[in-house]
């Protein structure tokens, strides 16, 4: 699986440690020797252990549902129209155009 990231950085090293450790083992090893960081450092340790779809389709989600939430607040009811124009408006920003 392949983030794009530089396996040299702190991403690429939590990239490389699930092949070394079981989750257990990562925590008992952080807490008794490096780090009072356990719960991010855990959460990492997960992240990089999902397939990169599973990535997509939570990033899917959130978007729809950040575009549905700004018509909800903004206008009061969600209808079809209001909805694509947030959600287009926000690619549209984003993506700098």
């Amino acid at each position: 699986m392949n983030f794009n990231v530089d396996l040299g950085s702190d991403d690429g090293w939590f990239m490389k440690i699930s092949e070394e450790y079981s989750f257990v083992g990562f925590l008992q090893w952080r807490y008794n020797n490096w780090s009072d960081r356990l719960f991010p450092e855990a959460m990492l340790y997960l992240i990089f252990l999902v397939p990169l779809f599973i990535h997509h389709l939570i990033s899917a989600c959130a978007w729809i549902l950040f575009s549905y939430s700004l018509v909800r607040i903004f206008v009061g009811t969600v209808d079809r129209k209001n909805f694509l124009v947030a959600f287009y408006h926000l690619d549209l920003s984003i993506s700098g155009l």
